[in-house]
């Protein structure tokens, strides 16, 4: 282990330095499980930022890479300011209004993060103690108040797919700590708890993102025939674990029966539409009307439920659409809400910084390895979730993990614009 690196930085360090990488160390401990651990870090690391940057001297000029993804994240809460105001402000969207200014904080936060050399590190470090931690918790919710389904602090659609973002980095916080593979079983040990606790949530947008994630993992690590069939054995056992449970299997193979139903059904009140995915479907074809009517600002954040009801009388939309607190899918969420301008700039925040990596993967292949994983988990979640955007928990690990990883490969990249003055010397 880089012990010597963790000396350095308790050792050599300002206590304000010391801080940050304690709070980015014990964030992803235990958010998906302890309620209010995740707020409580984040409001933190964004109080720290605002002292950052007040009393900060001889601040790292910005990249143009970075003007760009900052912009876009300021971007992203005016948009959400425009739309409200264009559409009318009202109660949802003072509700809201916390949610989306994180958004903003998020650019204090980046300035913060970028000038940690070893915030990578601390977030790794602190993904391979995660694991064991959300096991446990899991694993007593499983057996002491006998959960139908595991949902940790919040609910299951929060706890699977965030376990399974994190997951899909233990391989690379275990290389990253570990200097040979002495202790390699530690991965994969890594991976049965986990999968234990994904299983249990039926979250099936946490079993996609398992699913490709490790696709992707055995893509970029596996350079021996043996290390194949690991890989190999791995998802297996992921199919195997997931379709052997009757409640897993009962929920893939509905979710399968709900998407042909919804096709072959043509009346909007039909049963087939009234189903757990049926009804999604529905609230994405609705999200046309809002679409066409506003297309570039959007219809503003929660909406939706009241803008669809002259629709639902008229006969056009199902009932069951109007009781949709979120539309179960970011980018529809997004280009609902904000529009073609929202829209635009979630591609950026999710997808700029893929662009970027990939560009320059020759220069830093971890950086793409990385990055790729990331924005994988961030689809996949996407495609059945809008926690992303309207939920302040899953928002913090959209940014904090965005702020890291790409002040990480600016750093690779430039080493030369982030080089301290003792190093200059």
């Amino acid at each position: 282990m880089f012990y010597q690196q963790l000396k350095e930085v308790f050792n050599n360090t300002q206590k304000q330095e010391k801080l940050t990488y304690i709070i980015l160390f014990l964030f992803p401990i235990a958010g998906p499980v302890v309620r209010h651990w995740n707020s409580f870090f984040f409001l933190t690391i964004t109080f720290l930022s605002f002292y950052f940057l007040i009393t900060k001297k001889n601040k790292k000029p910005l990249l143009k890479e970075e003007k760009i993804l900052l912009s876009a994240f300021g971007l992203f809460f005016a948009a959400f300011i425009i739309s409200a105001n264009l559409n009318g402000w009202g109660e949802f969207q003072t509700v809201e209004l916390g949610n989306e200014l994180m958004f903003l904080w998020s650019i204090p936060i980046y300035l913060l993060i970028r000038e940690h050399k070893y915030a990578l590190l601390v977030l790794f470090a602190g993904i391979l103690l995660s694991v064991p931690i959300i096991f446990l918790f899991s694993l007593y919710e499983f057996y002491y108040p006998h959960q139908p389904f595991l949902e940790g602090a919040y609910s299951q659609l929060f706890l699977g797919p965030i376990l399974a973002m994190m997951l899909l980095f233990y391989p690379a916080a275990y290389k990253t700590w570990f200097s040979n593979n002495k202790h390699i079983w530690i991965v994969y040990v890594a991976f049965g708890l986990s999968i234990f606790v994904i299983i249990f949530t039926y979250a099936r947008t946490a079993y996609l993102t398992l699913l490709l994630g490790v696709l992707a993992l055995m893509f970029f690590y596996v350079k021996k025939t043996k290390h194949i069939f690991l890989y190999l054995t791995v998802i297996i056992a992921i199919i195997s674990g997931l379709l052997s449970h009757p409640q897993v299997n009962y929920r893939v193979l509905l979710a399968v029966d709900d998407v042909k139903q919804y096709f072959i059904q043509s009346d909007v009140d039909s049963p087939a539409r009234k189903t757990s995915l049926g009804v999604r479907l529905e609230m994405w074809r609705a999200s046309q009307y809002a679409i066409k009517e506003h297309p570039f600002f959007g219809i503003a954040s929660a909406n939706f439920p009241e803008f669809i009801k002259p629709y639902i009388q008229s006969g056009k939309v199902g009932s069951e659409v109007k009781i949709a607190g979120t539309l179960h899918n970011t980018f529809v969420e997004v280009i609902v809400s904000k529009g073609l301008f929202g829209l635009f700039l979630l591609l950026i925040l999710f997808y700029y910084p893929l662009y970027l990596a990939w560009k320059n993967r020759q220069r830093c292949k971890s950086c793409f390895r990385y990055i790729f994983l990331f924005s994988l988990s961030l689809t996949t979640i996407s495609m059945g979730l809008s926690n992303l955007v309207n939920k302040n928990n899953a928002v913090s690990y959209l940014i904090i993990f965005t702020a890291i990883f790409f002040a990480y490969m600016m750093r690779m990249f430039y080493p030369n614009n982030f080089k301290t003055d003792s190093e200059e010397k």
